[in-house]
């Protein structure tokens, strides 16, 4: 009630999936609607089944994994992969980066060799350079950075389904 109250621009939320549709679901019950922006979490789809579409409808998203709407051959590749390995899971937050772990990492040890070990295997990381994984931005690796991506999408909840706004 004292956020209703404060009247503010924007409410950023940095949560976790369950408390994100909590929030938007007692707004909805306030009859509240601010201009929402909400991490990455807030796009997947739990906060669709826990929320609703009504909840949601409005609320942008900023977006450092893909989305399962976005029309791209990576992410047809891996709701492909989901579809036929874990059908009971649909695409979003999770899977996805799950799935950009994991494409980094092959990535990185085909790129050490054989003779894998674990200095080899560091040096291939750091050699990705600039490494477009597809499930999420590009990412920017070296010797000395290790901070991942640079860019970031955005993507806004529109009658139950994500919209990408913009990719990365």
């Amino acid at each position: 009630m004292a956020l209703k109250q404060a009247n503010p621009d924007a409410v950023i939320l940095g949560i976790i999936p369950k408390h994100a549709a909590l929030f938007v679901k007692e707004a909805q019950r306030l009859g509240w609607k601010p201009k929402i922006v909400g991490h990455n979490t807030v796009a997947d789809p739990v906060v669709l089944d826990l929320a609703g579409a009504e909840a949601l409808e409005g609320v942008y998203v900023n977006l450092m994994t893909a989305v399962d709407s976005m029309d791209t051959p990576a992410v047809k590749n891996a709701n492909k992969i989901l579809a036929k390995y874990y059908p009971q899971t649909k695409p979003g937050y999770y899977p996805y980066l799950g799935m950009a772990g994991a494409i980094i990492i092959v990535e990185a040890m085909k790129r050490a060799g054989g003779d894998l070990t674990r200095a080899r295997l560091i040096t291939s990381l750091e050699s990705l350079g600039h490494f477009e994984p597809g499930v999420v931005p590009p990412i920017n690796w070296s010797a000395s950075y290790h901070g991942g991506p640079k860019t970031f999408g955005y993507a806004q909840w529109k009658g139950g389904k994500l919209s990408a706004l913009q990719g990365w």
